[in-house]
């Protein structure tokens, strides 16, 4: 005997229960086994045998070597029929485990206490009862039990109820039918008819101190009536994971279900498949171990889930179980239609409910879709209702899952076998059509303001949405469903089932028999399936059917309907992603203009169409003007709708990237991580607008020089867009061209050059060869082709991707004039200064014509300029450019800036060049003082530094010390031994050479640093530690 057995009996009350007697099966087994089952009068004489002890009893129904222990629930038991005159109930559906829980616990008290009596009565009919009675007065040798004239049942009441025969403990199993109980008038079958009682069966269970009732039953209302209290009930849950395992592997055979993870998944699978019910995996493993070796475990599975037709199959099938009542059905099928079947004919409306509620998700089911139901039918009241609901928890068909208990839940296996039952009665279909019928009345339209519904129905959908309805008036409630849940799916960012339900839902609004009915309907499902194509970006596709939609509201309901206006911002839109921008800025005027006149310029569609103009001036550079609408736009949004609307957050995004391409990275980089922020917590962190808001974070955040945080966020949102939209939807490549750039900024060219490959493949496929997206993505590969040495195939790429820029933006979009400061820098490469020189320059007056002073992108190409200058000797030209750059980067950046001291630091080199050793000094002197304050130390700075050395290097072979008071002192002036020491050879880094780059901080080489200090001529010279240094 195992511990957990040893301490449950030894738990025990040692008080004495008496014996019984059962017909049935009889299994030997020395003398320890159980009577279980219909307990009859096995003597036919008149005369019986001395009454038996119960030391002595045979126990026919034998213990159960598979039975796997619940000790809460017998614990439970134990504790309540301890107690005087204890009654306790075990309640739960057929099959759940209630009757195999009684029989161990009257084994357990057995073993524990061999003198007590025990019980056993199946009551499952009036009949039962009273005969299980007499063959316990027959085995008790009750006298005058034969006597035709004498109340068998007061006899064996009173032998019950005299406590010099010992305590005992009865057993009242399967007591599901109230009527047995409570029925005044009894008559005993084969005896005198004029012998009856007129008191009900329940008055014949004595309460005394010395016994105790354990019954199992499905319906609590019985329950409760034979306990008297609710504490005295325990409602039986299916097994958990564990014991459900468990169950299935000792019926099944330890040879039959190994312990591999292969056998132990594959059991785990099917277990939960039957919703963890004993009876039903009892079944399963009787099936197969009949079966075997053609039926196993995952060939079993693949049976259930094949079809209902073949579930059901497998459900139906009868196995042999000694311990289990021969008249209960093995099937759990059978065993709870027959509980369908008496409550059909208890409470109609209650099975009524029960069919309807076998249609939803097991889960979840929510109390106002259940009202929805009623008031349709009209064939309740709310009392009634309740009724119904409270009939249906009784026999723990529907449980309540939630506090305020509007929430239910269901057995799968039961929902299954509830529609089976349906089936055979016809009236599945029936029950079928009404589940649809209601479901799209109660589907809410999915805009945000109905996510919290939407959230609760949308599971229960699932299974009517698959396939459509032949009748002409389902198909019509199915297509009025999808619509609004293929909206529901889209704003959640699911595209692809958005698109399924919206296609599904248009083909059958366009049927033949359907054409004509329900037109604006149908005009909404066409402009739905629009916006999430183009969410898509399958723009050609959008288009088709944003046109269509446009074209049927403009003729149904005029030009300036607020919906045919809607249509006409979603068209345009579809422009915009498919780079014909001057259409859809022609577009989205329009609407807005019309809009403002039938809404008012602070109606939310008047918005809707400032936030969506503001997106399209930005991709065509007109910023200033994009940025007072969405300024506009956004300010009302926070007001109106809350911060958290996806509106709202939409606005704030494009406003980040407004302020981003107008190269305010810090007001940029704050605004989306407050987009992002919200957009996690309103949208989730899978979502695409979510993910999308990741990345151009991290965009912006590797301008700024933020590499290792852009780096996480980049692999975080391109794992997530590749999950959420697929590896090739341009809004996935768009991100993974982003993480490309990280890769780039850390110098791992090959990863950046594999990735901004990838992604030019997926952007020609998608969107074609002469999109900006795969010209931006075109020049980015052309960087890293030209940072390898592959100029050839760099510069093919640049020229390639200039012309198809300036055909879709125009010579001076900054696109275009970043492109060609990146040619220049190949040129550059190449040797080629005057084709570089003159490429640099005229982007840089394209940019001073077209950008913010100040924008990186400019500071950027004047960097190029400039040092292309220097290569030229062009030195005075050169200095001008630098003293530009060096203002613009301060006025931008503010001093201490990495990118101001890059320029500090490149004039420096510039003076440095001309032997300008006096101004170059305190430059010199400036940049790497920055660089050291700020703790950079990359090659910006490293650069800086080797180029202070080399300067060094140069005035010491010179006799030149350091500046004091404005003048450069000749070495003469210094002792010997501190003169620099050791001779510091020159390299030239090429840093900043376009390409739109960012280096991130590091700190200063302190080498350099300890050996610029070791010469107190340049650091002391006359004893002055705090020099004057030139200021710019």
């Amino acid at each position: 005997m195992d511990k957990v057995s040893q301490d449950r009996l030894t738990s025990i009350p040692q008080y004495h229960i008496g014996g019984s007697n059962y017909s049935g099966p009889v299994v030997a087994d020395h003398g320890s086994t159980l009577h279980l089952g219909n307990i009859t009068n096995f003597f036919n004489g008149e005369k019986s045998p001395s009454p038996c002890k119960p030391s002595a009893i045979e126990l026919i129904l034998r213990d159960e070597p598979h039975f796997v222990d619940r000790p809460e629930i017998l614990e439970w038991v134990r504790e309540k029929c301890s107690r005087p005159a204890g009654r306790a109930a075990l309640v739960g559906l057929g099959g759940v485990g209630k009757s195999q829980l009684a029989i161990q616990y009257a084994h357990d008290i057995r073993e524990a206490s061999p003198s007590t009596w025990v019980f056993w009565v199946t009551t499952s009919t009036r009949a039962k009862f009273v005969e299980a009675c007499r063959g316990i007065a027959d085995r008790l040798s009750l006298p005058g039990r034969h006597d035709p004239k004498i109340d068998v049942l007061r006899l064996f009441r009173a032998w019950l109820n005299d406590e010099k025969n010992g305590p005992w403990v009865m057993v009242l199993d399967s007591a599901c039918d109230a009527e047995i109980f409570h029925t005044s008038t009894v008559r005993f079958p084969n005896t005198n008819p004029a012998v009856t009682t007129e008191q009900s069966l329940s008055e014949f269970l004595p309460q005394c101190k010395h016994g105790s009732i354990l019954i199992t039953c499905r319906n609590v209302d019985v329950a409760q009536r034979l306990t008297g209290a609710s504490d005295n009930i325990y409602t039986v849950p299916t097994m958990d994971e564990d014991q459900a395992l468990d169950l299935f592997k000792r019926k099944l055979g330890e040879d039959s279900c190994k312990d591999s993870a292969v056998h132990l998944d594959l059991a785990a699978d099917l277990v939960r498949a039957l919703d963890f019910m004993p009876l039903a995996i009892t079944q399963a493993a009787s099936y197969i171990s009949l079966r075997k070796p053609r039926t196993s475990i995952s060939s079993y599975l693949e049976k259930y889930r094949k079809s209902d037709r073949s579930k059901l199959s497998i459900l139906n099938k009868e196995f042999g179980d000694l311990r289990r009542n021969n008249n209960l059905s093995n099937s759990v099928v059978t065993t709870w239609q027959i509980t369908f079947e008496q409550i059909n004919q208890e409470r109609h409306s209650a099975a009524n409910l029960l069919s309807f509620m076998s249609f939803f998700n097991p889960h979840g089911i929510p109390e106002s879709v259940l009202h929805s139901y009623v008031d349709d039918t009209g064939e309740d009241g709310e009392d009634d209702f309740d009724d119904d609901l409270e009939v249906l928890r009784g026999y723990s068909l529907v449980t309540v899952v939630t506090e305020k208990a509007d929430v239910f839940e269901m057995q799968a296996l039961v929902q299954f076998c509830t529609q089976s039952w349906l089936s055979a009665r016809q009236s599945k279909e029936r029950w079928k059509q009404k589940f649809l019928e209601i479901m799209s009345k109660e589907f809410p339209t999915g805009e945000y303001e109905t996510w919290g519904d939407c959230q609760k129905l949308a599971p229960h959908i699932e299974s009517i949405t698959k396939e459509a309805p032949q009748d002409k008036a389902d198909a019509r409630n199915w297509a009025r469903l999808l619509k609004n849940a293929g909206w529901y799916q889209y704003k959640i960012g699911d595209y692809k089932l958005a698109e399924k339900m919206l296609t599904d839902a248009v083909n059958v609004m366009e049927r033949k028999e359907n054409l004509g009915k329900e037109v604006l309907e149908t005009l909404i499902v066409m402009d739905h399936l629009g916006v999430v194509l183009e969410k898509q970006c399958r723009y050609d596709e959008a288009g088709k059917w944003n046109r269509r939609a446009l074209e049927g509201r403009e003729k149904e309901l005029g030009e300036e309907d607020e919906l045919t206006l809607l249509s006409l911002s979603n068209f345009a839109m579809t422009l915009e992603g498919d780079a014909k921008y001057d259409d859809a800025e022609k577009m989205n005027r329009r609407a807005l203009e019309k809009r403002e006149k039938i809404c008012g310029k602070e109606g939310a569609s008047t918005i809707e169409s400032m936030n969506n103009l503001a997106s399209t001036l930005r991709y065509q550079a007109k910023y200033t003007d994009a940025l007072k609408l969405i300024t506009r736009a956004c300010t009302w949004r926070e007001l109106n709708l809350g911060k958290e609307h996806p509106d709202t957050i939409d606005s704030l995004s494009n406003w980040a990237s407004t302020l981003a391409r107008q190269g305010k990275l810090d007001n940029a980089a704050k605004m989306y991580r407050e987009a992002l922020a919200r957009s996690t917590k309103a949208l989730g962190t899978a979502h695409p607008d979510t993910l999308l808001n990741m990345s151009h974070l991290a965009l912006v955040l590797l301008k700024q020089g933020n590499i290792s945080e852009a780096k996480r966020l980049g692999e975080d949102a391109a794992e997530g867009t590749a999950k959420s939209l697929g590896s090739s939807n341009p809004d996935t490549l768009t991100v993974i061209t982003t993480l490309a750039t990280v890769m780039q900024k850390l110098e791992e060219y090959k990863k950046a050059e594999d990735l901004y490959t990838s992604a030019l493949s997926g952007f020609e496929d998608q969107l074609g060869p002469h999109h900006p997206h795969t010209l931006r993505t075109m020049t980015n590969l052309a960087i890293i082709l030209r940072k390898q040495g592959e100029f050839d195939k760099a510069g093919a790429l640049y020229q390639k991707a200039i012309t198809g820029l300036k055909k879709c933006f125009g010579a001076q979009h900054p696109d275009v004039l970043s492109c060609s400061n990146n040619l220049a820098v190949l040129l550059e490469k190449q040797g080629k200064l005057d084709d570089a020189e003159t490429v640099a320059v005229e982007a840089l007056h394209g940019f001073e014509n077209t950008l913010p002073q100040g924008h990186p992108s400019t500071l950027n190409c004047m960097r190029t300029v400039a040092r292309l200058l220097q290569a030229q000797k062009k030195y005075d030209k050169a200095e001008e450019v630098s003293q530009k750059l060096v203002a613009g980067s301060k006025m931008e950046h503010g001093p201490d800036h990495p990118k101001t001291l890059q320029s500090i630091g490149d004039l420096a080199y510039l003076l440095h060049s001309q032997k300008r050793y006096h101004d170059a000094w305190n430059l010199y002197e400036t940049a790497c003082a920055g660089y050291e304050k700020l703790g950079q130390n990359d090659k910006a700075s490293q650069t800086c530094s080797k180029r202070f050395e080399s300067m060094l290097s140069e005035m010491k072979s010179r006799n030149l010390t350091a500046p004091a008071n404005g003048i450069i002192a000749t070495a003469s002036a210094c002792d010997d031994d501190t003169r620099l020491e050791g001779k510091i050879q020159e390299e030239t880094f090429e840093l900043r050479r376009g390409d739109q780059e960012l280096k991130a901080p590091g700190a200063v080489d302190a080498n350099m640093k300890a050996k610029r200090r070791s010469s107190s001529c340049l650091d002391e010279s006359d004893g002055e530690k705090n020099r004057k240094r030139q200021k710019i």
